[in-house]
């Protein structure tokens, strides 16, 4: 009796270890990938929101992830040329993983349900962006957007340098545009018309 249970809980053990080798060398193979997901859950008291950033095919492929990306993941990506920005039904929101990917891109934790809207600063060479975003915001000194682990997240950036870093053309529509909360709104249609290569 006891060597019968014993067997059956020695197979059950084996099937179970099996299957999760099965599922972690899947999970290798999808290293080829070509899109990196981050959901920041309910980390920052947000909304659900996931970020898909894909490569171009011209320039690679890099690991499928789901969860805030950590270092490997962001060095997995360094140093790719094109990189596809999508807000599916929310904002993006991390700061720390996107601005580390394409330097010249600095994405803010905001917290907005139902928007489709991509919040940051815009010399953005390296990015475009799909037609899931409807409008940009651009931020210089938010005040409170998230709260993380009690500490207020706001951009340090202030008027003058965030202009500085713009196309001519855009600074121009932006010029005297900016709310007490510091925040600019632009339709994907209008931020297209200055950068029309910026279309994934």
């Amino acid at each position: 009796m006891l060597f019968t249970i014993g067997r059956r809980f020695f197979l059950i053990t084996m099937i179970i270890v099996y299957e999760t080798l099965f599922i972690m060398g899947s999970n290798i193979g999808k290293a080829q990938d070509s899109v990196i997901s981050i959901s920041n859950r309910d980390t920052y008291n947000c909304p659900p929101v996931k970020v898909n950033l894909s490569m171009s095919a011209e320039t690679g492929k890099v690991p499928t992830v789901s969860g805030l990306m950590d270092q490997a993941m962001l060095d997995a990506v360094k140093g790719r040329e094109r990189i596809r920005l999508s807000s599916p039904g929310g904002l993006v929101s991390s700061i720390e993983a996107l601005a580390k990917i394409v330097n010249q891109i600095e994405i803010t934790k905001f917290c907005r349900s139902g928007c489709a809207w991509l919040v940051a600063n815009v010399d953005i060479d390296n990015v475009c962006i799909d037609e899931s975003i409807k409008v940009l915001t651009f931020h210089t000194a938010v005040r409170q957007v998230c709260k993380y682990s009690g500490e207020r997240v706001v951009s340090e950036k202030t008027t003058e340098k965030l202009l500085d870093s713009v196309h001519p053309e855009l600074r121009k529509s932006l010029e005297g545009l900016l709310p007490d909360e510091r925040l600019i709104n632009i339709t994907r249609e209008e931020f297209l018309s200055i950068y029309p290569d910026r279309e994934c």
